[in-house]
């Protein structure tokens, strides 16, 4: 599905049960499953947490929490990718847990969702960890993964992406310096093993982004100490880095950003440069091999902004003590009251009474 810039639009994610949503923090984790989102752990500002959350959506795409340059937040924005209308499924639950002891209070650990269970590794809770986890979400537990082989050292801030039957670690920052090794995991043998890989890797980093396209993995931006706006390829055929070609103006330096593969394309939201938070938003497109501009604002509220009280394009007119008010059946059908009315289930009568 290509993206079109009719629908190209921010805006606030409804939500039917607020008062539930997590507390602020930054520095968590969220992966998707089926029709949800769900957060993991994080920092509030005081405290590291465990609390889990699930979110349940459709059809978007979305951004929770982070810190804005003066405090935590946990607000939560939807960048809507089709056409179809807001589903009322959108609300927030505390996951429960039926069995198995959470991994501890943490922040900057890593996490992705393969088959049915959600998988997290290292982070930060007091000490650097490397201690990965595993929570069924057919069951609703957790467990602690008993991995074997070669196992990464602890860190945070490091990458984690699945391929085929394997999970991709890279990089990160052990509290003494920063890492550039790649870790595989073997979901079936349950094995990690260091990767040898051949070429020019990236230097040494953490808070960047990782993807996977086809049958390679894709590493942007982060932090060696200072920002970095690199663009590398680790080909997974043959283990191979190679620093990307491509046209166009790349994203600014950044760490802490988020990114997605999605129809072909890397996108790229947001960070901190060093100095400033961003939150521009970029697109890479694989096969063209070409950076475009910044994705455009949705026209939307404006062209709705036109039809408002404009009788040249209403297709109803409500008669009231002020006068008419022009109006649009497509528009006004998503109230409870119009609705019932322009489709004949109740009366004017009635509908004025009420």
């Amino acid at each position: 599905m290509a993206l079109q810039p009719s629908s190209r639009a921010w805006a606030p994610v409804p939500c039917e049960n607020p008062s539930a949503a997590p507390c602020h923090r930054s520095l968590h984790v969220c992966a998707v499953r089926k029709d949800s989102l769900f957060i993991f752990g994080g920092y509030d500002g005081s405290n590291r947490i465990n609390d889990f959350y699930e979110f349940n959506f459709k059809h978007s795409f979305y951004v929770f929490a982070g810190f804005d340059g003066s405090s935590r937040v946990n607000d939560f924005i939807e960048y809507n990718i089709c056409t179809s209308m807001r589903t009322v499924t959108q609300r927030w639950s505390n996951v429960v847990v039926s069995a198995g002891l959470p991994p501890t209070a943490r922040h900057s650990h890593a996490a992705v969702v393969y088959d049915k269970s959600m998988y997290c590794f290292g982070g930060y809770d007091g000490s650097y960890r490397n201690d990965f986890h595993e929570f069924n979400f057919e069951t609703n537990t957790w467990s602690l993964v008993a991995a074997t082989g070669r196992v990464p050292r602890p860190r945070y801030r490091s990458s984690l992406v699945v391929h085929n039957h394997t999970c991709v670690l890279f990089g990160g920052h052990d509290g003494s310096r920063h890492l550039n090794d790649v870790h595989v995991y073997d979901f079936d043998t349950q094995v990690w093993s260091l990767l040898a890989t051949e070429g020019p890797a990236p230097i040494a980093r953490d808070s960047h982004v990782a993807v996977i396209h086809s049958n390679s993995m894709y590493i942007f931006g982060g932090s060696t100490g200072t920002a970095v706006n690199d663009f590398y390829e680790l080909d997974l055929e043959v283990n191979t880095w190679q620093p990307m070609q491509f046209n166009g103006q790349p994203p600014g330096q950044r760490f802490c950003h988020v990114g997605t593969a999605y129809d072909s394309s890397l996108i790229i939201f947001g960070g901190y440069d060093g100095s400033s938070r961003l939150n521009d938003f970029k697109q890479f497109r694989f096969g063209e091999e070409e950076f475009q501009l910044e994705i455009p604002e949705s026209t939307l509220i404006n062209d709705l902004r036109m039809l408002v009280n404009n009788d040249v394009m209403s297709d109803v007119t409500f008669v009231g003590v002020g006068g008419p008010v022009y109006g649009h059946k497509i528009l006004c059908i998503r109230c409870s009251y119009f609705n019932a009315m322009l489709t004949g289930e109740v009366t004017l009568r009635r509908c004025w009474e009420d």
